[in-house]
């Protein structure tokens, strides 16, 4: 994410597959940075409850927008019940951060 002031946004979206569950999940997508503290989340509105550990999830969100703090390097994490399922690295940069290398 290149922005020239911050904090800033991006629209994003987010795929995942989940199966394997017993009970019920409140599902999330955290921005996190690298010491775990949560600038941002979002997710459905309704808990996952699959009938058998056999179901899937196939989770599509669309249109999110992450609220960056300040220039940094992040982590988008999903969770299930506040544990997390999935991770992937994000950057955040000025315009000039990105000119300079």
């Amino acid at each position: 994410h290149v922005a020239r002031l911050f904090p800033s946004g991006r629209p994003l979206a987010c795929f995942a597959r989940l199966r394997g569950g017993h009970g019920s999940y409140a599902i999330e997508v955290q921005l996190q940075d690298g010491e775990g503290k949560v600038h941002w989340r979002d997710g459905p509105e309704h808990p996952w409850c699959p009938a058998s550990p056999l179901d899937t999830l196939d989770l599509t969100m669309v249109n999110l927008i992450p609220f960056f703090p300040a220039p940094g390097d992040y982590f988008l994490v999903l969770t299930a019940n506040d544990e997390e399922v999935g991770r992937e690295p994000f950057s955040a940069r000025t315009g000039s951060q990105m000119a300079e290398g």
